[in-house]
């Protein structure tokens, strides 16, 4: 499978990637030598290497700080950028030739689909609101309990599915209080009901949409890249704009495989094999440990496949985000070469029935194999061209085994020292933090993809002068979303990372709310957690935080 050439490895620099396309953030650099199956099925089968096992109650490999939900906030940002189901483990693919049927850019279609015109199944027959099963408090579903949804990828787990229902709840409260008159647009002014745009959407449905796009990137940008990247790579994107991740035409920018099949799958090794959902059920496994076992339904459900949600499941998402300060949340799994064995054995319906050999059911080993199809650098190759520390195969060894691996790696030195970039990554995480973040690496691709993309996108909240300096804009105890460390050096209130909220306590009137999700049963919007939330704000922008 590797003897032809792809005009994907040869990209010039500076070539323009058309839109809605993957392309390579360093063309320049050649493919790590592909070793196939017999490197990736060893180093990524269960009881291998990369396994950290799957015990109920294990905190050994717990992540520091860094709270659970945000490994399916990850995921869910994931589905708004990217999805390619046209490649293959089997072949070479050239970027440049793989279609992106997910715009490249942070606007929420994996929940709004392509609005309510070209995709109706998912809106009431108004066109205005998302439809939602507010019997069971979950997503809308057809007869065969398909979700109908923007994104069906949003179904994959149970957590995810839930996200998805608090987005378009968010959604739906914004529309009601638009229509109520409750809340204004985001230019402060009436949304008009049942008014058609040139595009045939009601202006409120747009309004709406508007408001949840904005205060969603802004919560990327202040709350989940800080706490993934950390503060001082951010801070620096955010001012120098990026310097790795260049389209030519930045209006048009791209997904580069280096981010969509490494650094941002950073993710995996931080899901949990059991998970608190609410205080009836506890520990319970992400998924079964039969491959085969019957698929949920809505009054039977064992474990957290996608599928039927029924309300004894409704997730309560303190045990997933920082809101209540007397009930801290179970932390995410640490950043770290290691996933737990339910991953290393993925069960029918997250992989189609027929797959074989076994190897090929581990999420460890298709994504080595997957990063071999696209002819993705080594490790340390990127982390040369990007200036940072070059860990070498010694280092790396020792890495794995600080980190509980349960044996040598199956790669020889020279191998480790041309390593596959995912693995490489997870290292340089649990090297440079203690996993709690990405290392110097990952931290630079994944900050400088998420704020290319808002940036070159023209409608973003950081192209608006007026929201750009609503949403920055500080009072006492508030934190100015561009400069988190500047806030505290001035004795601001800032969030502790991960909590998807900050100090409202003074009632700022242009101050956010943070967009994730509403009360489960998606009515009201309301202010919950570690702090309190301008109420003026909200009525007069139709803002909704995290609750639940």
């Amino acid at each position: 499978m590797h003897e032809f050439q792809s005009r994907g490895s040869y990209v010039p620099a500076g070539i323009l990637v058309p839109e809605g396309r993957f392309g390579r953030m360093f063309p320049k650099l050649d493919a790590r030598i592909a070793t196939g199956d017999a490197t990736a099925f060893p180093l990524g089968q269960a009881m291998g290497p990369m396994d950290s096992g799957a015990t109920p109650g294990d905190e050994s490999h717990d992540a520091p700080s860094l709270p659970a939900g945000f490994t399916f906030l990850g995921q869910f940002l994931d589905h708004d950028l990217d999805f390619d189901p046209t490649s293959s483990l089997e072949r070479q693919a050239d970027p440049n030739g793989i279609t992106n049927f997910r715009t490249p850019a942070l606007d929420l279609d994996n929940v709004y689909g392509a609005g309510p015109m070209a995709t109706p199944y998912i809106y009431d027959s108004g066109g205005e609101l998302l439809l939602l099963d507010s019997t069971n408090n979950d997503l809308a579903r057809n007869p065969q309990y398909k979700a109908l949804i923007g994104d069906p990828r949003n179904d994959e787990n149970m957590i995810i599915s839930q996200l998805e229902f608090a987005f378009m709840s968010c959604h739906n409260s914004i529309v009601a209080g638009l229509k109520s008159g409750i809340y204004s647009d985001a230019s402060g002014n009436p949304a008009t009901t049942n008014t058609d745009t040139t595009g045939g959407e009601s202006t409120v449905f747009l309004a709406a949409q508007q408001l949840l796009r904005w205060h969603y990137q802004w919560m990327i940008i202040n709350e989940f890249l800080p706490a993934i990247c950390g503060e001082e790579v951010v801070e620096d994107v955010l001012k120098n704009g990026p310097s790795f991740y260049q389209p030519s035409n930045r209006q048009q920018p791209y997904i580069p495989v280096e981010f969509s099949v490494a650094a941002y799958r950073f993710g995996h090794p931080t899901v949990r094999a059991f998970y608190d959902i609410n205080a009836a059920n506890l520990g319970v496994p992400i998924f079964p440990t039969n491959p085969a076992a019957a698929s949920p339904t809505y009054t039977t459900r064992t474990d957290l496949r996608g599928g039927p949600v029924g309300k004894s499941f409704n997730i309560e998402w303190k045990r997933f985000f920082n809101l209540d300060s007397a009930h801290p949340p179970q932390k995410a799994k640490r950043i770290e070469p290691l996933l737990n064995t339910r991953l290393l054995d993925l069960p029918n319906g997250v992989v189609p029935p027929n797959v074989a050999p076994v190897q090929r059911r581990s999420l460890a080993t298709r994504n080595l194999l997957r990063s071999e199809a696209l002819m993705v650098p080594s490790g340390q190759d990127v982390a040369r061209a990007l200036g940072v520390n070059v860990l070498k195969a010694a280092e790396l060894q020792s890495i794995a085994t600080n980190a509980g691996s349960k044996g040598s790696l199956v790669l020889t030195p020279a191998q480790l020292d041309d390593c596959y970039l995912w693995y490489y990554l997870l290292a340089e995480a649990f090297n440079d933090s203690g996993g709690d973040r990405l290392g110097a690496a990952g931290a630079r691709i994944v900050a400088e993809v998420f704020v290319g993309v808002i940036d070159a996108d023209g409608m973003s909240y950081r192209h608006v002068p007026e929201m750009e300096t609503n949403l920055a804009r500080r009072a006492a105890g508030h934190l100015h979303h561009r400069r988190p460390s500047e806030a505290r050096r001035r004795g601001m209130s800032v969030p502790a990372r991960g909590s998807l909220t900050d100090d409202r306590s003074r009632g700022d009137r242009m101050a956010p709310a943070v967009p994730l999700g509403l009360r489960p049963d998606g009515h009201r919007p309301v202010a919950e957690g570690g702090g309190t939330t301008s109420v003026r704000w909200l009525r007069r922008r139709g803002t909704v935080i995290a609750g639940g």
